[in-house]
């Protein structure tokens, strides 16, 4: 009888914990004082533990190395309060999102005398959450701006909940298709970089092979570029980048890269998450750019508007007249300082007439000059009536 009753219960513990190792949620047993008793193996494999580095040792000071429980354990609260515990967390030990559930174990007098826990992995399942709300808010950032800096740096802002990319930069091919500039953001501090007035040839670089394919491309390596103007620009990049063709009405139109300090930072994953935004990147950025082209004509035709009228308004004498035409032409421009010169028919020196911006710091100095006809740039100007960059 003895014998027979030995094996029925070795079988029914064999059982028992065929079917507690079978389970592929991470199952631990706790005492009263937080020893782990019992851990299945699919617990024992994330935490990377043998039985003996593990069994016996509490759990505090084997996944946290501390002599105290963590604060806000929700072990505690079971041991507590006798009751199960659900709660959802990001834990940096098992690097991944879990969601916790602990159990209270009574004695057969009642009292409690442990807890357990099952530990289920929904880090999938919460990025794929996430995922589609960055899509979705993505979406309605390129709808709603038509500012080409904002968009890119409300998509950074947002692709960084994901990706956590250092730097993002908008590769956009010039008219004749045979140089780019470029729209950049550093992470650290969000800060706008235009480089639009500057055309960068886009043969041997990354971004030329990627337009030229029509095809994404990771570079391990940023530095290994044999492109100067690769170089130069990534310069400050992380060495790992993603290169992603923005594609409009059929025809690429530049790139959009995002780049990272971890190699291998980027995947799969990460290309199905930007294929489903860079159309909209794409156009976003076209209607920026075609917007700010209908603005700056704007603010031309304005502004011609008003020195055709200035000109025309006979209680202005020359001095007046020029000096009016000058500060709506810094206006237009956008410039710093701003002269038109005529030329003294006696003397051929040439005289200035600034705006009122100019005038208070540079009037004085191009007087000193001596600026005439033949002398310098711009007496060159006025001698060939040519103009010069």
């Amino acid at each position: 009888m003895n014998a027979k009753l030995f094996s029925e219960v070795t079988k029914a513990k064999s059982e028992w914990e065929t079917t507690f190792n079978s389970v592929t949620d991470l199952l631990t047993i706790r005492d009263k004082d937080y020893r782990v008793i019992l851990a299945n193996k699919a617990a024992l494999r994330r935490f990377g533990l043998t039985p003996e580095e593990l069994i016996g040792k509490r759990c505090f000071e084997v996944f946290r190395h501390s002599d105290r429980p963590c604060a806000g354990c929700y072990v505690s609260e079971t041991l507590f309060t006798k009751n199960p515990v659900s709660i959802e967390l990001e834990s940096p030990y098992l690097k991944g999102i879990f969601r916790f559930h602990t159990f209270p174990v009574f004695g057969e007098t009642g009292e409690l005398i442990g807890v357990v826990e099952l530990a289920r992995e929904v880090t999938g399942e919460k990025r794929l959450e996430i995922e589609k709300d960055v899509v979705n808010n993505v979406n309605k950032i390129l709808a709603s701006s038509l500012e080409a800096k904002q968009v890119i740096r409300a998509v950074h802002s947002e692709l960084k909940r994901v990706l956590d990319c250092e730097r993002m930069t908008i590769i956009l091919l010039d008219e004749e298709e045979k140089g780019f500039h470029y729209l950049a953001l550093t992470g650290h501090h969000e800060s706008a970089e235009s480089v639009t007035g500057t055309i960068y040839p886009q043969e041997g670089t990354h971004f030329g092979r990627v337009v030229e394919t029509g095809l994404p491309a990771i570079i391990v390596d940023t530095a290994e570029s044999g492109s100067w103007v690769a170089q130069k620009i990534t310069a400050r990049w992380n060495s790992f980048l993603f290169t992603l063709p923005l594609e409009y009405k059929g025809r690429v139109i530049g790139t959009m890269n995002l780049g990272s300090r971890e190699v291998n930072h980027f995947s799969e994953t990460s290309f199905e998450l930007l294929r489903q935004i860079a159309p909209g990147v794409a156009i976003s950025i076209q209607n920026a750019l075609l917007f700010e082209e209908i603005k700056k004509r704007l603010d031309e035709s304005t502004i011609l508007y008003e020195i055709t009228k200035i000109s025309s308004l006979a209680s202005l004498n020359m001095v007046q007249t020029l000096t009016e035409i000058a500060e709506n032409l810094s206006n237009l421009l956008k410039s710093e300082y701003l002269a038109i010169f005529l030329v003294e028919e006696n003397t051929k020196r040439l005289k200035p007439y600034t705006s009122s911006k100019s005038r208070r710091h540079h009037l004085e100095y191009i007087e000193g000059l001596g600026l005439c006809l033949g002398r310098g740039i711009t007496g060159w100007v006025a001698e060939k009536g040519e103009p010069a960059l």
